[in-house]
């Protein structure tokens, strides 16, 4: 089974599940790429048309009442989709109304996904309130004003910079490497990578991109080039 099998494989899994939104979120990004094989392209077409219209009857007929009460019944439903959309919707309200509810859950995260993005929205709004999160039971307090955005860091700016010297000669590939590279520096909130961490970071990222794809070859071929320690590599990077 190659990679777009696997995607297909998951994506009907998600649909499955009702996690319509976070399969077209991926169908989304996966045709970006600039070359997708055209059945597997027309295969992608034909999920996102049918999610879309799910999402589209659902929304016609549910009334939505963006109460308090609502928000956090979506917040800690322990379904990623309805999660997201709360979090979605306090991004169009004041975000300060809402900072128990936010801490609350930085505190008991049921997504990482979705205590990431809470900790990217109150870096994105600037405030100077402090507060608490806790991740893999480790206690992390941060203030926001003094954090960075992921693609306002050193970290992004040196990881893409690093990505495009050792694939731009293979725009796809480069494609979902700096799309991962984004998504470990938004859950690696409210810390940024350092210069002299992020090159180990993104040969682990070349290294999983390649191996969904089964290039491992080339994987081998980009160590041998370049001096990297493979084994080592991979080994971090599982």
């Amino acid at each position: 089974m190659n990679y777009y099998d696997e995607l297909i494989d998951e994506l009907q899994t998600l649909i499955l599940e009702g996690k319509n939104q976070e399969a077209l979120e991926k169908i989304n990004v996966e045709l970006r790429m600039p070359y997708i094989p055209k059945e597997y392209e027309e295969k992608l077409n034909i999920l996102r048309k049918d999610i879309q219209t799910t999402i589209s009857d659902a929304n016609s007929s549910r009334v939505v009442i963006p109460s308090d009460e609502e928000l956090e019944n979506l917040l800690f439903s322990s379904s990623l989709d309805e999660e997201m959309m709360a979090i979605q919707s306090i991004r169009k309200l004041r975000l300060d109304n809402y900072y128990p509810l936010l801490e609350e859950y930085l505190k008991n995260p049921i997504y990482d996904e979705v205590q990431s993005l809470i900790i990217y929205l109150l870096i994105e709004s600037g405030t100077m309130k402090e507060f608490v999160a806790i991740r893999n039971e480790m206690e992390m307090t941060f203030i926001p004003k003094y954090c960075e955005l992921p693609e306002e860091s050193d970290g992004y700016e040196f990881g893409m910079e690093f990505l495009e010297n050792h694939i731009e000669k293979e725009p796809s590939i480069l494609k979902m490497c700096t799309d991962l590279l984004h998504m470990k520096l938004l859950n690696y909130l409210p810390f940024s990578y350092e210069e002299d961490e992020v090159d180990i970071l993104c040969q682990c990222i070349i290294y999983q991109v390649y191996l969904a794809m089964d290039e491992e070859q080339k994987w081998i071929d980009l160590c041998l080039k370049n001096a990297w320690k493979r084994e080592e590599i991979e080994k971090i990077a599982n």
